[in-house]
Order: C-alpha cells, then sequence, then structure tokens
C-alpha cells in the first residue's frame, strides 16, 4: 500500500508540475525523505546500543547511504529497518525527475513515468543484479509504483467511475484479495532477502501490490461521492487528516517505541489488546509532536536554505 500509494501521488505531482522542474521536484523530495529518516536513524541506533544492541558496520553504512551497499544475496535492511522501503522510493523519485525532464507536456510525463516504472519491474522479473544498488532498480517490486500511477491515471480519465458504488466493488474486490493473502500465507517473506529475490517479486505484487491498488481507488471513490459536510464536520475525519500529515513520522518512529516496550517493560499481567491500543495511541501522540515541533520546522528550514529549491529547472 505505501508503494501503491506513492505511484499514485508522484502521478499526481507530475500531472501539476510545469514541464522542466525536473532538479526541483528532486532537491524537494530528497529534503522532504532523508533528513528526518538520517536523524531518526541517529535516534533508533543511539537508544538500541543504550539497551545493549550491537550492528555490523554495513547496516550503520546502510543507515547513512540509505541505499543498500554489498551483494543482493545477502541484503540486509538498515538498522532501522523501514529505510529499506526508503531505497526504493528515492530510486522511484529519480525515475519520476527522469520522465519529467524528458517530457514535453503533464500527459507525457504521466506516460513516460509509467513506461520507466514497467521496464525496470519487468526486468526485475528476469534478472538479478549481483549488487543491493543496482537491485533496487531491477526489481519487481516496481509493480507495486506502476498500480499506483495506473489507479492515479483510471482516476482521471474515467470520472464517471467516482462514485460509491463502483468504490464498494473495487475496496471489497482489494479487501478480499488481502484477506485471501493472509489466510493463505506469504510464502515469499522468509527472509529479509525477498526484498531482492526477482523470483518472489512478480508474486509479491500480485499478492499485495494489486489489491492495494483496488482498495486505495475504491476508497477515494466512496469519499468523493460523500457529501463534503461528512467529512468536514467530523472529529474523527480531522484527526485523521493530523495523523496523515504527521505519517512519516510516524513511520520512522513507531520501531522505537516498540522496540524499547518489548525490552524494557516487565512482564506484566495487562490486556494484551489493551497494551497494543496503548502502544499504537502513544505513537500517535509521538508522532504528531514529532512533526509540529521537529519535523515541520526542520523542513521550513531547509527548503528556505537549500539553493535548489529556487531552480526553476
Amino acid at each position: 500500500m505505501f508503494f501503491v500509494i506513492s505511484g499514485f501521488i508522484m502521478a499526481m505531482a507530475v500531472d501539476y508540475r510545469r514541464p522542466g522542474q525536473a532538479l526541483f521536484f528532486l532537491s524537494r523530495r530528497a529534503i522532504r525523505v532523508a533528513p528526518s529518516y538520517w536523524l531518526a536513524s541517529v535516534l533508533f541506533i543511539t537508544g538500541m546500543l543504550l539497551i545493549g544492541h550491537d550492528f555490523a558496520d554495513r547496516r550503520l553504512l546502510d543507515s547513512l547511504t540509505i541505499f543498500p551497499t554489498g551483494a543482493s544475496s545477502s541484503f540486509h535492511a538498515p538498522v532501522l529497518w523501514v529505510g529499506w522501503t526508503l531505497a526504493f522510493e528515492l530510486a522511484f523519485y529519480l525515475v519520476i525527475a527522469l520522465a519529467m525532464r524528458i517530457s514535453v507536456n503533464h500527459s507525457e510525463g504521466i506516460r513516460n513515468s509509467l513506461f520507466l516504472v514497467c521496464i525496470l519491474a519487468f526486468a526485475g522479473c528476469i534478472y538479478q543484479p549481483e549488487n543491493n544498488l543496482l537491485a533496487v532498480f531491477f526489481n519487481s517490486i516496481w509493480f507495486d509504483f506502476a498500480f499506483g500511477i495506473i489507479a492515479y491515471l483510471v482516476w482521471t480519465t474515467l470520472p464517471a467511475y467516482r462514485s460509491f458504488s463502483y468504490g464498494a466493488v473495487f475496496a471489497s474486490a482489494g479487501l478480499v484479495a488481502l484477506g485471501f493473502s493472509a489466510v493463505a500465507g506469504y510464502p515469499f517473506i522468509e527472509s529479509p532477502d525477498y526484498v531482492m529475490d526477482h523470483g518472489v517479486g512478480l508474486i509479491r505484487a500480485l499478492w499485495w501490490g494489486l489489491p492495494s491498488a483496488l482498495l486505495m481507488l475504491g476508497l477515494l471513490y466512496m469519499a468523493h461521492d460523500a457529501k463534503p459536510e461528512t467529512f468536514s464536520n467530523s472529529l474523527i475525519w480531522r484527526l485523521l487528516l493530523r495523523i496523515g500529515d504527521a505519517s512519516y513520522s510516524l513511520y520512522l518512529l513507531h520501531l522505537g517505541v516498540v522496540l524499547t516496550f518489548v525490552e524494557l517493560m516487565p512482564a506484566n499481567q495487562i490486556n494484551a489488546d489493551l497494551m497494543m491500543c496503548s502502544i499504537v495511541a502513544f505513537n500517535i501522540g509521538l508522532a504528531l509532536a514529532a512533526y509540529r515541533w521537529v519535523e515541520q520546522p526542520m523542513l521550513r528550514w531547509l527548503n528556505v536554505r537549500h539553493p535548489a529549491t529556487s531552480l526553476n529547472i
């Protein structure tokens, strides 16, 4: 779902940006992703070291580079595990920037983005580089991005489908498919190496990526067909929007909270479901605070001071 949403949003970014803004786009995406990840990695590594964990030098290096190093046959995620997904995100941004650079208008930019992403995805089905960095680019995980771009094309070119009934059908199909995969199991994630394994990437994309795209598109249709006041007057909806704003902070910080709890909390008789809900609530509160007092000020400072953001090319 993470990659599918990214494909949808980046297609929208291409559609809304003026042609020739590839470098501007790329610099803003790098500013948005990398500094927060590095800061969260420093906090996470420090915390894990304090409670007795040790890490291989290569995992520490990957935490700095974001892109994985070494051989794809021995892939290991960086210390802050979610960083492996950011390697694919940054690679995706490079491809989107290239598509923007070689395109003369928005429609061509989206088509070129989809074409390049599909080429990399299909190449990943038949070819597995020995180097991890190349394996990020030649990987069938890119089908997830493709599904997101296709969902955006469906959303913009077929407005007649924007109804609650169509949305319910798409969302139901996505949920059923995801439910089936949960029941059937995930035979392709027995070790971290599956991320770079071209033999299971296509199965992964069909098992998770396509249902996620159907679910996302269905929810968009259902929300579009609802009355605006249904959401604008809802306290829960406004809270969800704030959590959405802080979602990157939540994404980066939640592992540290969970692992610290696992390591430091004594055995107790508290209801497990209640404890899980408490951890989720604490994570959301921490993310909202980090977004307001750390992430937002840092991004404002970087966007003002970074010279590349002033280049209209």
